[in-house]
């Protein structure tokens, strides 16, 4: 089933993918694959694949995605890091 592993050899048991890694039906059934930079899954297991951070966060590590801290923003989707306000503004 997309979005779960079996960790246990010989024994049909599936666990759930964490966030930030998915696995399809097609991939091996004992590992789950992690998240490119940039990249995300909402929630834990029944991932097939990942989306892109959303506006205003960024790829903070493989699979994870995070806020822009305060002076910097994001204004495109799967991006690995926050641009930083110019002349004083604020997002």
């Amino acid at each position: 089933m997309p979005g779960t592993y079996n960790n246990k050899v010989g024994i049909s048991v599936c666990e759930k993918c964490g966030v930030g890694q998915y696995r399809t039906s097609d991939m091996d059934a004992t590992t789950c694959q992690q998240c490119k930079l940039g990249e995300t899954t909402p929630v834990e297991g029944g991932a097939a694949t990942c989306s892109g951070c959303d506006l205003g966060t960024y790829g903070s590590s493989q699979g994870h995605c995070s806020t822009c801290p305060s002076g910097k923003f994001q204004d495109d989707r799967e991006q690995e890091e926050c641009k930083t306000c110019i002349d004083g503004k604020i997002p």
